[in-house]
């Protein structure tokens, strides 16, 4: 039997670097309305977010909520559904 799981539309977003504040020890996304200005000195620039975690620093509770991932699907079984096509979930 073969299974495969049919996720539904997710929208994904890259971020390159994120602005940590040095003081506060909180990181932002440059998009946030709490990021620095060009050339604040309170900031630092992050590569990734795991590195920002390791080094002390805590996620923006308005740009980047606590980091979870939710998967929705469902479970399909080829040898039954084999010529079946995938449907919209509920």
């Amino acid at each position: 039997m073969q299974l495969i799981i049919a996720p539904s539309l997710a929208t994904l977003s890259i971020i390159l670097f994120y602005f940590g504040n040095v003081t506060s020890k909180i990181f932002h996304k440059p998009s946030c309305c709490f990021s620095p200005r060009v050339g604040h000195k309170a900031f630092i620039r992050l590569a990734k977010r795991h590195q920002a975690i390791e080094a002390g620093y805590s996620p923006c509770k308005h740009c980047l909520p606590p980091f979870e991932l939710k998967v929705s699907g469902r479970i399909v079984d080829l040898d039954k559904e084999q010529n079946a096509p995938l449907r919209p979930l509920d």
